[in-house]
């Protein structure tokens, strides 16, 4: 029992400390309050005489720094015995969640620290700790989430010598009260294309989708991919966050003469654009702006590894992210077409003559065309 009770004050302090330090800096996660509400069901020690029952657990939490979440928590359990006579289960408490890595996989391992009643071991009073693991995962640009956790939870009551171990599997959502918070801490209301486009992504398997824009030279590239991290406020730099590279020329492509789009390129086996894509194709969409009356067929390529029909569809949904970026840039949709060639319009051989892998030659496949339509 005395350690239970220095848990929770150990859990109390921390909340304390952490929100002293979240005065001294601007920079950390997403410090919104959120609320849970999950489902849980309860597999009860089978010493206990209790049917393994469903219950629900209420928190309201907020992080901390990026590696800690305090949780005040409630749960009850509508249990019974093998009689059918009702054995509520329930607790009031503190829980933290620890996430070794918040921004690459959203797990976290947790502890809590609850009081409150287990009817099954008699009328006094009950201390619950847990131990667990737990999984979010984004389901909304608002910072909505699907919550999954285990929980191992063992119940001392005063008077009675057994201790009481329950496993616990909860599922369920959670949501942030209010707003997100500004892209750029530095530059507050002025969002670029470059971290406007992290926090505009749908939700999808990718665990960094929703990673807050951190951004401490303000140069409009969030610290979590910005490879030159000490540029001069005011410096215009590429996807990556440095200077020394410019974007390439972009041209409006010639009657019968697809323009490629050189630079422009897609995480591995993806349809996801790198950020090094991003200045390429700000450019092109401010060329398509320039003529307006000109129709144009997005053309996507791949080399030949792989299946014909599996590159076909990899190369329709790289020219349909390609598309849908221009028009996020402003390029009408109504000019905009596009289609995925695969790997049936080469532009360089795959192979060399020795039969040996031509790397340049199908990263030279590997491409994006602007072509005209009117011509057609």
């Amino acid at each position: 029992m005395k350690t239970n009770i220095l848990l929770a004050s150990c859990l109390m302090a921390t909340c304390f400390a952490a929100q002293a330090d979240d005065h001294e800096t601007d920079a950390g996660p997403d410090r919104r309050f959120y609320v849970s509400a999950l489902a849980n069901y309860n597999y009860f020690d089978t010493n206990a005489g209790i049917e393994d029952a469903p219950g629900l657990t209420i928190n309201i939490g907020k992080p901390i720094f990026s590696w800690l979440d305090i949780e005040a928590q409630a749960f009850k359990v509508a249990a019974e015995d093998n009689a059918n006579n009702d054995l509520d289960v329930q607790g009031l408490g503190l829980a933290a969640r620890f996430y070794p890595g918040r921004y690459v996989m959203p797990f976290y391992a947790l502890a809590a620290y609850s009081f409150g009643e287990d009817q099954s071991q008699g009328a006094g009073d009950t201390q619950f700790l847990d131990l667990g693991v737990g999984y979010t995962h984004a389901i909304s640009a608002h910072g909505t989430s699907l919550r999954a956790e285990y929980r191992a939870r063992r119940g001392e009551t005063d008077g009675v010598a057994d201790e009481a171990m329950t496993h616990v599997v909860t599922l369920g959502f959670e949501m942030p009260f209010g707003a997100a918070k500004p892209l750029n801490a530095r530059e507050e209301g002025i969002p670029t294309y470059r971290n406007t486009k992290v926090t505009q992504r749908l939700a999808t398997s990718d665990w960094s989708v929703y990673a807050p824009c951190i951004d401490s030279d303000a140069d409009g590239v969030c610290d979590f991919g910005d490879q030159c991290p000490d540029t001069p406020v005011g410096s215009v730099v590429n996807g990556q966050g440095c200077v020394n590279v410019a974007p390439r020329s972009v041209a409006m492509p010639e009657p019968g003469a697809p323009f490629i789009l050189e630079g422009v390129e897609f995480e591995f086996d993806s349809a996801e654009l790198t950020t090094t894509s991003y200045p390429i194709l700000d450019r092109a969409a401010e060329v398509l702006l320039e003529h307006r009356a000109i129709p144009i067929e997005i053309a996507g390529h791949t080399d030949d590894w792989g299946s014909a029909s599996y590159n076909i569809n990899l190369s329709n949904a790289r020219a349909t992210s390609v598309s849908d970026y221009l028009i996020s840039k402003g390029v009408s949709n109504t000019r905009l077409s596009a289609q995925g060639y695969g790997e049936s319009d080469p532009i360089a051989d795959n192979s060399n003559p020795d039969g040996s892998d031509n790397a340049d030659g199908r990263a030279r496949n590997r491409r994006v065309e602007l072509r005209r339509t009117d011509d057609q």
